[in-house]
This record gives structure tokens, C-alpha cells and sequence, in this order.
């Protein structure tokens, strides 16, 4: 009886007029063309977006400590920070960055293939593919918080089990309640919300009208008592918080794009599920059936959505969005080569490139050569971070001041950081090295402990470890002892950058930096005066003039007709450069923006920033908010 059994089966499965056979066919196909596309979101996420960028930019903070976990999990919503903070420690690899987002976002394709075959529905293989795309294209903002994702893929996983267990009413209320309320927990009211929404469509499936009715009039009252209830009597919550909290809320130095991507993504889960249900219901005709069943046909339709699902995951790609978070990242780690290139590859101007390429330029030794190559739009700002009228980048602005040996402003934009950003390890690790540098040994192993408690920065710890147990070791390190020895005794800190770099010229007038950053800043503000008058003494660092002070000098000479012995140690060629550029402006007639055309070849030159560049004549405002 079971051979006779076999054999019948045998018989349907090799009968050509069977329809079975490409029916049998179809989930394999779309099968294998999800996981193509998922192998090629792996590939695209590790050589495209690079999600070491994303750790880089957001430094989301992960410590095994109990406290740490604690002050998550007392609030709504924290443990979903937590668990993706815990996950984006991942990010510090690029290979491991990407592989840990493809697994999550794998979760959604999968769960929606378990459900609709446990619903018993057929639905376009288009709908597996939404998830994936939306997900994929929302990483090419730099600042998009993982938590977004993550509670994603929770709620399709809570969907799953809830329509799993559909047939079981009891089970299923029961069940329902508790996810709603663990999803309201981990990631807020607004995931819980849309798992209400995932539920009500869900019985429309299988639920008969009236008791469709019912169901859903009964799964709203629950949406409406809940988040009442969490509101008056169990969590401290504003309204809104309560019952419409749809994204995290992060530090305004880690601002995201909002866009209709990642609100699609929050709300696809009901979307698909109501698509599916209206798919189901379409009565299609035989001959389109047919024409769907060929398997040429099926080829054909998913390599075109293959092909169009990287297109549309490419479609809110921001390269000069990419460059900004790659500067910074080659800037933080010493590439200063990378740094340089890529800021001058960018075609459009960013005032964090601009700050960054200053330091690259700075540490490569092409401070003076250099200067002007990149649009300096922000003018003497570029030179006083920490006077944007902004604190996105205290830290960035702290890096800048410890390079220049100004360590307790360096320290105090530090802390200032850390107060938008706790447990923030960029900062973390620049308040261990000024500490040590000031003497706060205390201070310093207090931070120490703190990055201890993570892996990813044992290397650092052990590092900076030994200072704190022997500080008379500080004194044997280099970098320590130098910025030790050259920091400004002062009681107060000046408010302008060039008081700060006289204090720190007074310290150490071997202080090469502090010299061009001082004699730059002065012709930023086109203060010449100032300029001729430090003169002679910055020059005690070349055996030349370097071409950017030439071409300040002939401004002075040609404006004011004095120092006109200086032309003698000016160069040929500056002379030649600055003669040509008054002779175009002569041509015609002064006007600046007529000019303009003809004056590209200068513009690296200090002559042509004076023109059009300074925010001085120019009166440019440039916005310093993301």
C-alpha cells in the first residue's frame, strides 16, 4: 500500500499536464532570487555604505555593567537602545557591520514566507522584497539609528507568532497582549501601535464579518487603553510619548533623516499584510495565470525586480553625505593622505570637511601649502571650531585644541560633549588622554574602568593603563610629555582664537602651529597690519617665504605703498601670479563677478579668497546644523 502510494506520487509529480509542477517550481525560484538579493545586500553594504562609518559617526555606547543596563531598562523604549547599541558594537568591523545587518533584515523576508504559507494565501513575490529594500537604502544616512531596524524585524517576528497561533483563540488574545506589551516596553507605543494594526488585518483573513467586527473593535479599545494606562500609572510618559512614539530620541549632535523610507519600513508589516489580502481576494483571469506559470516568464520577472531592487536601494545614495562621515573617520584614525584627497575630490562644500581637512593639512606639514586649496567659506571659524555658534561638534573642535597643545580648552569641550553624548568612547578616550596630561590620575582611571568594560577598546585601556599606575611614565611619552609641557598656565581661557594662540606662543614660541594658525588667522580677518607685524619673527621657521605669505605681502605693499623693500624676497612667480589676477580685473572694469570666469586658475590663491571667498565681503552665512 505505501509503495502503491509512492508511485502515485510519482505519477503526479512527472504528468506534464499537471499544473503542479511549475507551482511546485515557484517557491524554489523566489526562493533562491531572495537569497541572491540578500547576498547582494551583503555585498553592497560592505563595498557601498561601509557600516564602520555608522559606528564611527554615532559611537553608540555598549558597557557590560549593570548600571549601564539599568538605566535602559527603567525607561520605555530603552532596552530596544540597548539591544541595538549592543549590536552596532558589530559596526567596528566592516565585514561584521554588514554581515549583522543582512542577518536582521533577512528575518523579514523569512517571517513573511511563514506566515502567508500558515495563512495558506499565495502573494506576489514583489511583497518579500519590500522590507529588504527599505531597510538596505535607509543605511546611507550616517546618523540612522539601528533601533529603527531592529524594531522592525521584532514586529514581524511578533506578527509571525500572533498569526501563528490565529486559529487559537485563547492562546492568540493571550499572546497578542503579551507581545503588544513587550513591544511597548522594548521600543515604544509606536511598534505596539502598528502590531494593533498588523493584528486587525491578520483576522481578515480568517475571521468571519461579524466576528471581524468584533475583533477589531476590541484590539482598538487595547490600542486605546494601554498606552492610557502605561501613561497614568506605571511609566513617566508625556502624551505623545504614550501612544505615538514611532522613532528613538537621540542627542541632536546624532540628527536623522525622517524620510518616507523609514516611516514605510515602520508601517510595512500591515501594508504587505493588506496588499497580500487584497492580492488573494483578485479574481485573475485563467490566460494571465498561465502566462504567470511559465517558468521563462518567472525568470525573466525576478531578475528585473532583482535588478530593480538595487536600484531603488541606490536611489537616496548622498556621496557627498558618504565623504563627510569618511573624512572625519580617516581625520580621527591619522590617514591624513585619505583625508586630504577626499576632501578636495568632494565637489560640494561641508563645513565639518573644511575643519578636518584643516587638522589633515595641519599633521601632513601643507598647513601654509595647502591652506586655500579647499574653499574656506567659513573663514577664521574654520580656525575657531568651537565659535560656530553650534556644540554638533564639540569633539571635533576638542581635537583641534589638543593638536595645537591647548589642552584645557581641549578638556573642556570634551566635557561639554559628553553631556550631549554620555558614554560617548570618542570622547571618553580624549578625557582620559587630557586628564593624564593635566594630572587628574583620578579622573583619568575613572574613565579607563568605564571603556574596560567593553572589548573593542581593551588595546586603548592597556595602553593609557600604565600612565595611571606610574605617572611619572607620562613624562616618557612623547605625545603626553609634549602637550604637558606646552599647555598655557592661564586661570581664565581667552575668547578669541588669536589671544589663545599668542598664550600658547608665549609657552613655546617653538610652537611652529600656533605661528601659522595665528599669522592665517590674521589674514582670514584681513588684518595685514597684525600680519606684518608677527612678520619677521614666524619666519624663523623657513628658509624661504612661504607662497601664501608672498601673496598677503604684495597685498600689503599694493594697498598701503609701504615695506616696499620686502618685493626683493618676493618670488618671481608671485609677482607674475598677483600681476595677472589685477590685470583680468582691470580688463574688466573691477567687476568682480565678470571676472570671476576668467580667475579659476586662482582659486587656491589667498588673493582670490580676499575677493570671493571671505565671509567678510561676501557676508555668507554658513548653516553649521545637520
Amino acid at each position: 500500500m505505501w509503495e502503491q502510494s509512492w508511485k502515485s506520487k510519482a505519477l503526479i509529480l512527472t504528468d506534464r499536464n499537471m499544473k503542479s509542477i511549475p507551482f511546485n517550481r515557484k517557491p524554489l525560484l523566489n526562493g533562491i532570487f531572495i537569497s541572491l538579493l540578500l547576498a547582494g545586500v551583503f555585498a553592497y553594504l560592505s563595498a557601498v555604505i561601509e557600516p564602520m562609518l555608522h559606528f564611527h559617526m554615532q559611537q553608540n555606547p555598549y558597557f557590560a555593567d549593570g548600571h549601564f543596563f539599568q538605566q535602559h531598562a527603567q525607561r520605555v523604549g530603552g532596552l530596544g537602545t540597548y539591544l541595538s547599541n549592543y549590536l552596532m558594537q558589530a559596526f567596528y568591523s566592516n565585514m561584521r557591520g554588514s554581515l549583522t545587518i543582512t542577518l536582521l533584515i533577512s528575518i523579514m523576508p523569512l517571517s513573511l514566507t511563514v506566515l502567508f504559507k500558515r495563512l495558506k494565501v499565495y502573494v506576489p513575490v514583489v511583497l518579500f522584497y519590500v522590507p529588504v529594500i527599505l531597510a538596505t537604502a535607509l543605511f546611507h544616512d550616517y546618523y540612522f539609528p539601528l533601533t529603527i531596524l531592529l524594531q522592525a524585524v521584532l514586529l514581524y517576528l511578533a506578527v509571525l507568532i500572533y498569526g501563528y497561533l490565529l486559529k487559537f483563540r485563547f492562546v492568540n488574545w493571550l499572546s497578542g497582549l503579551g507581545l503588544y506589551a513587550l513591544l511597548y516596553y522594548v521600543f515604544g507605543s509606536g511598534t505596539a501601535f502598528i502590531f494593533g494594526l498588523s493584528g486587525i488585518v491578520l483576522n481578515c483573513y480568517q475571521s468571519g464579518t461579524k466576528q471581524l467586527i468584533i475583533r477589531s473593535l476590541l484590539i482598538v479599545l487595547l490600542l486605546v487603553l494601554l498606552p492610557f494606562l502605561a501613561y497614568r500609572f506605571l511609566f513617566n510618559l508625556s502624551p505623545t510619548q504614550a501612544f505615538f512614539y514611532f522613532v528613538p530620541e537621540l542627542p541632536v549632535t546624532l540628527t536623522y533623516h525622517k524620510t518616507v523610507w523609514m516611516y514605510l519600513l515602520i508601517a510595512s508589516m500591515p501594508l504587505i499584510l493588506l496588499t497580500g489580502l487584497i492580492s488573494s481576494k483578485l479574481a485573475i483571469p485563467e490566460k494571465i495565470k498561465n502566462i504567470t506559470r511559465n517558468n521563462t516568464v518567472q525568470l525573466a520577472a525576478s531578475l528585473s525586480m532583482l535588478l530593480l531592487s538595487f536600484w531603488l536601494i541606490n536611489l537616496p545614495a548622498d556621496q557627498h553625505a558618504k565623504n563627510i562621515a569618511q573624512v572625519d573617520y580617516d581625520t580621527y584614525h591619522q590617514n591624513w593622505d585619505q583625508a586630504i584627497n577626499l576632501s578636495l575630490a568632494d565637489q560640494e562644500y561641508d563645513f565639518l570637511t573644511n575643519l578636518n581637512y584643516n587638522r589633515a593639512i595641519d599633521h601632513a606639514g601643507l598647513f601654509l601649502e595647502m591652506f586655500f586649496d579647499y574653499p574656506q567659506l567659513l573663514g577664521i571659524k574654520s580656525l575657531n571650531p568651537d565659535n560656530l555658534g553650534t556644540a554638533f561638534y564639540s569633539i571635533q573642535a576638542s581635537e583641534y585644541y589638543f593638536d595645537l597643545n591647548y589642552i584645557t580648552r581641549s578638556q573642556h569641550l570634551a566635557y561639554a560633549a559628553l553631556v550631549l553624548e554620555p558614554y560617548n568612547a570618542r570622547v571618553i578616550k580624549q578625557l582620559v588622554k587630557t586628564n593624564l596630561i593635566l594630572g587628574n590620575i583620578r579622573a583619568a582611571k575613572t574613565y579607563l574602568h568605564l571603556l574596560s568594560l567593553n572589548p573593542l577598546f581593551d588595546d586603548f585601556v592597556n595602553k593609557y593603563q600604565a600612565y595611571t599606575l606610574n605617572i611619572n611614565k607620562i613624562e616618557e611619552e612623547p605625545l603626553l610629555s609634549k602637550k604637558r609641557k606646552y599647555n598655557p598656565d592661564n586661570f581664565a581661557i581667552p575668547l578669541h582664537i588669536t589671544n589663545r594662540l599668542e598664550d600658547l606662543i608665549v609657552k613655546d614660541s617653538s610652537n611652529q602651529t600656533a605661528w601659522e594658525h595665528l599669522q592665517l588667522c590674521f589674514l582670514l580677518e584681513h588684518q595685514l597690519d597684525n600680519f606684518i607685524g608677527n612678520f619677521e619673527t614666524s619666519m624663523n621657521f623657513y628658509s624661504q617665504i612661504p607662497e601664501v605669505y608672498e601673496q598677503a605681502l604684495l597685498v600689503y605693499i599694493y594697498s598701503t605703498r609701504s615695506r616696499t623693500e620686502l618685493l626683493r624676497s618676493i618670488s618671481n612667480e608671485s609677482k607674475e601670479k598677483f600681476t595677472t589676477f589685477l590685470q583680468i580685473l582691470k580688463d574688466k572694469n573691477n567687476n568682480l563677478q565678470a571676472a570671476q570666469a576668467d580667475l579659476t586658475d586662482f582659486e587656491n590663491t589667498y588673493i582670490y579668497y580676499m575677493k570671493y571667498l571671505s565671509p567678510m565681503v561676501t557676508n555668507l552665512e554658513v548653516i553649521t546644523t545637520k
